[in-house]
């Protein structure tokens, strides 16, 4: 007997937001049995656990097994409340691994100290080129991400600087809590992160040229114009995150093609590093600590692309692309990128010696924060 056809098709994948909601109930099921302390994080939104599958079966054949059990803690980059969450589950549940949304680049904001930037007008951020010297930093970002990565890394570290400050928060409080409270129990700190220099240099080969000239214009309009003044409402919305995903949100309507390799390519290489990663490898438990932006696409890259999450295609590691690209084209990119570069460094030092924040302005307004 033929079967109908809505039972022969196979079930739709639920949305992310649904999947997310279906694993909480789940999550809230084993936090209470075996960590009732932490149930408050569980019904706040904080903490995911995600278990490893029963029809689990390994792809690889050299003994590798993945986590039993992936503590997924969704944070603001801004806020300190962030932090004691933080403190809280990796003591209370001493995992073997501590995951962070980091990248060796950005590893230094870990062990930033109060007292370190006590005499500096600049804080701690997440894009900065802390943990190394300057120069090295430097030296990296132009090997790995080219000049226009650099530049935007550069750019975007102001970013997450003048929100800092706005907020009134250090940025990046949740890593320091990470690395204290893994130290406590003994656990390892794994860089989760995909390095921000492919990530940039990702995000700049997404845009077209004609977009890669508008948003250089875009960032460069930030110049020159009075400092930033927000509302109650839009510094609880820094503290809470959402300004984050605002600007975010704005950036991919402005941009749309910087939303995959910025947003959906590094939920993928997150949900490797948690699970496939041979630092987690045969672990029976795996704290996550990643902003709750990344949360709903790591969900769902575990459940539906588990399969397909490999550290190459993750890293953007293609078939020698350099290799295929002639000499003229090679020369005309230089040349543009150079130009690029060289302005986007121009905007870097003319904000930094201003102090200059206009450009956030038109992002909260346009976002209607």
């Amino acid at each position: 007997m033929a079967c109908l056809v809505s039972a022969c098709l196979p079930s739709p994948k639920p949305s992310s937001a649904l999947l997310v909601k279906q694993e909480r109930e789940a999550t809230r099921r084993l936090v209470a049995t075996s960590f009732p302390q932490l149930l408050d994080l569980v019904d706040n939104g904080t903490l995911l656990v995600l278990e490893r599958s029963p029809n689990y079966r390994e792809r690889r054949d050299d003994g590798y097994q993945q986590p039993l059990l992936v503590f997924l803690i969704g944070t603001s980059h801004m806020s300190a409340r962030s932090a004691q969450h933080v403190r809280r589950v990796v003591t209370t549940v001493r995992p073997e691994n501590v995951v962070v949304e980091l990248c060796r680049s950005r590893a230094g904001i870990m062990t930033e100290m109060p007292e370190h930037n006590a005499n500096s007008k600049s804080n701690p951020n997440l894009l900065s080129m802390t943990g190394e010297s300057f120069g090295a930093a430097l030296s990296r970002s132009l090997k790995i991400g080219g000049q226009s990565a650099m530049s935007l890394r550069l750019l975007l570290a102001l970013v997450s600087e003048s929100l800092s400050s706005i907020a009134g928060v250090r940025s990046g409080e949740e890593f320091r809590a990470a690395y204290k409270a893994a130290i406590e129990v003994g656990a390892q700190i794994v860089l989760g992160d995909r390095p921000i220099e492919i990530t940039l240099r990702r995000s700049w080969e997404a845009l077209d040229w004609p977009s890669k000239w508008r948003f250089t214009a875009f960032l460069l309009r930030g110049i020159g114009s009075s400092n930033l003044d927000l509302s109650e409402d839009s510094l609880q919305a820094l503290r809470s995150d959402d300004a984050l995903s605002a600007i975010f949100s704005y950036l991919s309507k402005e941009f749309p093609a910087l939303l995959q390799p910025l947003i959906h390519e590094r939920d993928k290489y997150l949900a490797w590093s948690l699970t496939r990663s041979q630092a987690v490898n045969g672990s029976s438990q795996v704290v996550g600590v990643v902003g709750k932006g990344h949360v709903e696409g790591i969900v769902y890259a575990l459940k539906y692309e588990s399969d397909k999450l490999r550290f190459r295609e993750l890293a953007g590691v293609s078939e020698s692309q350099d290799a295929r690209e002639s000499s003229r084209q090679f020369l005309i990119r230089l040349v543009v990128e150079t130009i690029v570069g060289f302005l986007l460094w121009i905007a870097f030092n003319q904000w930094h010696s201003d102090g200059d924040t206009h450009v956030f302005t038109s992002l909260f307004q346009s976002s209607r924060i």
